[in-house]
C-alpha cells in the first residue's frame, strides 16, 4: 500500500504509483478507466505503458491524468476536450 503516490475516487478508482505508472479499477461505464472498454474491475489494471505520470482525478464520468515531461502530454477520457489557453489548461465537457 506504500507505493501509491496519487490516489483519486469516485465511481472507480484511479492512482499513480511511485514509479509513474497509472493504474485505474472500480466501474468502467464510459470508458473511465481508459483500458478501451467499459468493464469494471476489483483490482488495479495498468493504463497504457507510460512511466511519468504525476498526478490523477477521477470524476464521475471522466478520468484526467497529468504527466510530468518529456513528453508533454495530458489524457483525458471520453466527454472531455482539452485547450490551452494563455497558458492555463480548460477542459470542457462535451454536450
Amino acid at each position: 500500500l506504500t507505493n501509491w503516490a496519487s490516489v483519486s475516487t469516485n465511481t472507480h478508482t484511479a492512482a499513480v504509483k511511485t514509479d509513474g505508472t497509472l493504474w485505474t479499477w472500480g466501474g468502467g461505464s464510459n470508458g473511465v478507466l481508459g483500458l478501451g472498454n467499459t468493464t469494471n474491475y476489483s483490482s488495479p489494471k495498468q493504463v497504457g505503458a507510460l512511466t511519468n505520470w504525476a498526478s490523477v482525478s477521477a470524476g464521475s464520468s471522466h478520468t484526467a491524468a497529468i504527466a510530468l515531461v518529456p513528453p508533454r502530454r495530458m489524457r483525458l477520457f471520453e466527454g472531455f476536450t482539452i485547450k490551452f489557453v494563455s497558458g492555463r489548461i480548460i477542459i470542457h465537457q462535451n454536450q
